[in-house]
């Protein structure tokens, strides 16, 4: 990654995320996950959010 300044680091897609403890890390994640399911719905996709949104 190349971001020693900021380690501990993770990557997801094409943004560093620095500095993490382990909540931080999984907000993070969990945020991510957020994100990716909103999308998936509003493409009408079958993540987590659009299960819920037909029951």
């Amino acid at each position: 990654v190349g971001a020693c300044g900021m380690a501990p680091v993770v990557m997801i897609d094409d943004r560093a995320y620095g500095k993490l403890t382990p909540e931080k890390a999984v907000a993070v994640v969990e945020a991510f996950i957020s994100q990716v399911e909103q999308s998936e719905a509003e493409k009408g996709g079958v993540g987590e959010a659009s299960k819920e949104a037909e029951e």
